[in-house]
């Protein structure tokens, strides 16, 4: 068996970190995760751009090339999000991770680390889910000073302004497949994307359903008919989108209680996240590369990037505390391709 030290090693803990799965289930396509950046530290610097919309021009043969204005861009810095938490292990089951005296006893400590590590997962995993939640359905990602989500501007002390217009934040969905095929029209002639995906809260499906027509063609669609049955959920492909249910997302604000990331009524439309109009950066933050059960002066440090984990023995009282952490931001490089609002009588 390895001995402690190296099990508590960044490279090793950050391994067994990733691996573990967190359990918790995935409201938004896994491809807005996908990372597009990474820098050294917490500050981000990215282009925002308006999108190409027209068609090269024809030129006869042998002639000069014609200039093409450059595409418009906006330099845009901004500190990534970031978290470090940690667990204290303490009791039996320390005994169980740094002194096994028998196969039940090992296997107990190991399932205690990775026990712990889940629950920390589960914490980071939210907190990237969170920040694109809020991303979508606000324009914007606030935090107060107890590093909780905020509702709105007032009182926070980060603000992430991706520069969504307000006529898109804005858009008009009191008729929502009015709504969505004005957006999609817009969206395609002013950059150029298709709107392919749909976020919507839990009185969205209502307001559709009781569209007497939109209600028939899901009634008479076979696969439309099967899904809206079988979920209760609005079935992918009904106006050419893929419709993700979040209603029940939600956050604590810094005064403890339930906040929903989305409103009842509310909708965010946005291309594929495979597109280049997205990004995702995870910064980096100093870590233990290697742990003395000693003394600190036996320590080594590195520099981790993304989600990290790693490990550090208290003797006063004797604890193992485990240190998960992340820097990160989700990006919006094309704000125009973003399209919300209130759908009920906005």
């Amino acid at each position: 068996m390895s001995s402690i030290a190296d099990l508590l090693r960044y490279e090793n803990l950050t391994g067994v970190f990733a691996e573990v799965k967190s359990g918790i289930p995935q409201m938004i396509p896994s491809a807005f995760f996908n990372v597009t950046d990474r820098v050294s530290g917490e500050l981000a610097t990215w282009f925002t751009e308006e999108g190409q919309r027209q068609a090269a021009r024809y030129t006869p043969l042998g002639v000069k090339a014609r200039e093409r204005e450059l595409i418009g861009l906006d330099k845009k810095v901004a500190a990534c999000i970031h978290a470090f938490e940690s667990v204290v292990i303490r009791g039996v089951n320390l005994l169980s991770i740094t002194a096994p005296s028998s196969t039940a006893r090992d296997v107990m400590g190991n399932a205690e680390i990775a026990r712990q590590l889940r629950h920390l997962k589960v914490i980071f995993e939210n907190l990237r889910t969170s920040a694109w939640l809020q991303a979508l359905a606000q324009g914007n990602i606030w935090f107060g000073a107890d590093g909780h989500f905020l509702p709105t501007n007032a009182g926070a002390v980060v603000n992430i302004d991706y520069g969504i217009p307000n006529a898109n934040m804005s858009w008009d969905f009191s008729d929502v497949k009015a709504g969505v095929d004005s957006a999609k029209k817009d969206c395609v002639q002013n950059t150029g994307y298709v709107l392919t995906e749909a976020f919507y809260g839990s009185l969205i499906q209502d307001q559709i359903a009781a569209d007497a027509v939109v209600f028939d063609l899901i009634k008479r669609n076979p696969t439309y008919n099967e899904a809206f049955t079988a979920t209760g959920r609005l079935p992918n492909g009904l106006f050419g989108l893929n419709w993700h249910y979040v209603g029940d997302a939600f956050y604590l604000t810094d005064e403890n209680t339930v906040h929903q990331f989305f409103d009842d009524d509310q909708i965010t439309l946005t291309p594929d996240p495979s597109g280049e109009w997205r990004g995702f950066v995870e910064g980096s933050d100093a870590t233990v590369s290697s742990v003395d059960v000693n003394s600190v002066e036996g320590n080594s440090f590195t520099e981790a990037a993304g989600m990290y984990a790693f490990g550090k023995f208290e003797h006063n009282p004797a604890s193992l505390t485990l240190f998960a952490g992340d820097t990160m931001l989700p990006l919006i490089r094309v704000p125009k391709v973003v399209y919300s609002n209130h759908g009920m009588g906005s």
